[in-house]
């Protein structure tokens, strides 16, 4: 074979090796463009919204349990969580609590910036009640705990004063305050107010 056909038939070859190299390096696109990237943070920026409110604890004193809410899927607990965590710390009884009450805890706690409420009481079994009256205690003889619709709370750093206040301006019932216990009266019964110790 002479020198002649061997280059012909391998000229084939060499003229496709460079076009199978070129094929297979890739070549690095070119990034986007001023007016591209202004668009795609523009797009980033309509996705991103206001921090995320933090979880809010909810202590009960007595009973030493605890929930959590999330206040921005709403300020509220399944019914079943909300009569367990409120029930009579004396008796253990159960009663449907009025869901307005955690809603007013948790605004309070949002207004002030706190992560923290304590429930002093909640519902409160008549019998119990009863017993606390003849104790001389201030409670009424009844009172909206025993139908669960009121609850004593406070949020810790926060002067009970500055509590009264804000529970006042909801408007949603019954407000006392008692001082030396640092906590404040919450009801969803008639709109009244009074100073207890």
């Amino acid at each position: 074979m002479s020198a002649r056909v061997a280059l012909l038939l391998a000229l084939p070859l060499l003229l496709a090796a460079p076009h199978a190299y070129a094929r297979s390096v890739e070549e690095k696109p070119a990034g986007p463009t001023v007016a591209e990237r202004t668009a795609h943070n523009q797009r980033l920026r309509a996705l991103v919204g206001k921090p995320a409110v933090e979880p809010i604890s909810v202590q009960h004193l007595h009973t030493h349990e605890w929930t959590v809410i999330d206040p921005a899927k709403g300020a509220t607990l399944p019914q079943d969580t909300l009569d367990e965590l409120l029930r009579c710390h004396q008796t253990n009884q159960r009663t449907r609590i009025d869901a307005r009450l955690v809603t007013a805890i948790v605004a309070a706690a949002l207004e002030f910036n706190k992560r923290r409420v304590l429930v002093v009481s909640g519902f409160r079994a008549p019998k119990f009640n009863l017993a606390l009256r003849k104790k001389g205690r201030e409670v009424a003889r009844d009172s909206q705990h025993t139908h669960g619709t009121a609850v004593d709370f406070k949020l810790p750093g926060v002067a009970p004063k500055r509590l009264l206040a804000y529970v006042r301006r909801l408007r949603l019932g019954g407000v006392g305050f008692y001082p030396e216990s640092g906590f404040v009266h919450c009801d969803t019964g008639p709109i009244r107010s009074w100073t207890g110790r």
